[in-house]
């Protein structure tokens, strides 16, 4: 963990690295965006350092379990930099640095620390420039079984076209085109949930079409069909401050 106040910059070197690759990254080009960042990068890279995933959620699992690493490196988009995340942020103890070369659609948050390109990712592991921010810590249920994810920015719950995108929709579609393929279902799809937030002794709940939390500590949730609710900041999403 660093004491850096949030968001200002450190020169700390990478370390030994690990790379999380997600194939699947931006319509299935994840390996093109690896191709490009190994022509960026100034020092061979060995095969045991770099991992493929094969599934969803293994970019967490394998977070989780690395062993001997400074650096967890996400190759991919926001998805797969909010596994690496999540599974570093899981681990016990001291934890690994994390960084970010971005391959996804949107790449909301390689642009949000300040990292726009591959070449800008290959430079700012090389020069060790380490930032840290406040991070959102999600419990929830999944069922009857309790699970949690972190977010960095906000966290949304309930309507969302991410749901319902699948890689064959970017392939074919196009990242926009998918998206708002992902859209119309859900619109046709989506039945609004009873939600229940409770801080400080208040309490809302009721039918929502979203709910979302940002990293300024408001919480607002939108009735279906009714403005929002005042903000609420609920017991259940806590702060953290990783290294990014």
């Amino acid at each position: 963990m660093s004491d850096l106040p949030s968001g200002e910059v450190e020169a700390t070197p990478a370390g030994r690295t690990l790379f999380i690759i997600n194939p699947a990254g931006h319509g299935g080009t994840g390996t093109t965006t690896w191709e490009q960042f190994q022509a960026c990068w100034s020092q061979p890279i060995s095969p045991a350092d770099a991992i493929v995933t094969q599934r969803p959620g293994h970019a967490r699992d394998i977070a989780f379990s690395a062993e001997g690493y400074d650096t967890l490196t996400a190759v991919g988009g926001d998805g797969t930099v909010g596994d690496v995340m999540s599974g570093i942020l899981d681990r016990p103890g001291d934890r690994p640095q994390l960084a970010i070369v971005p391959g996804g659609t949107g790449n909301d948050i390689a642009r949000n620390v300040g990292v726009h390109s591959i070449p800008e990712a290959a430079r700012a592991m090389r020069e060790g420039q380490l930032r840290a921010f406040d991070m959102m810590r999600v419990e929830y249920r999944d069922g009857a079984q309790p699970r949690n994810r972190y977010a960095f920015l906000l966290t949304a719950v309930g309507f969302s076209s991410i749901p319902m995108i699948r890689p064959w929709m970017k392939r074919f579609l196009g990242p926009k085109g998918a998206y708002y393929l992902g859209t119309f279902l859900q619109i046709i799809l989506y039945r609004p949930p009873r939600m229940t937030v409770r801080a400080d002794g208040r309490g809302d709940s009721g039918h929502r079409w979203r709910s979302v939390r940002n990293d300024s500590g408001q919480f607002r949730g939108l009735p279906r069909g009714t403005p929002g609710s005042d903000p609420l900041t609920p017991p259940g999403v806590r702060s953290h401050s990783p290294d990014l």
